[in-house]
């Protein structure tokens, strides 16, 4: 939406850090005095495990998830940055990257 409005957006951050803060305050009062430590040491080894056939398809699943995770996301962030107008970039009517055609790139 054009112009922003950012009357509402500062009342529904302000909505959520009032929030936030109101559950620290209940994570505190169920936690009270207690400590928790973390034990760790050289008992602990982490020994690779035998896939076996599942090897390819557990690095499929990973492969998927790096480039939903990483790929995907910075992907995005190049292709809008050569947009001219944030909204081109919508699925209906794609943006066609051009470092001639303006957008970011025209004053370098």
């Amino acid at each position: 939406m054009f112009p922003p409005d950012f009357g509402t957006g500062m009342t529904l951050s302000l909505l959520l850090v009032l929030v936030t803060f109101a559950l620290v305050g209940v994570y505190w009062r169920l936690i009270g005095n207690r400590d928790y430590t973390t034990v760790t040491g050289r008992g602990y080894s982490a020994r690779p495990m035998a896939l076996g056939k599942l090897r390819w398809v557990a690095f499929a699943i990973v492969l998927l998830y790096f480039l939903v995770a990483v790929v995907l996301p910075v992907g995005m962030l190049i292709q809008t940055s050569f947009a001219r107008v944030s909204a081109s970039t919508c699925w209906t009517r794609p943006a066609t990257p051009s470092i001639t055609g303006g957008g970011c790139y025209r004053s370098i």
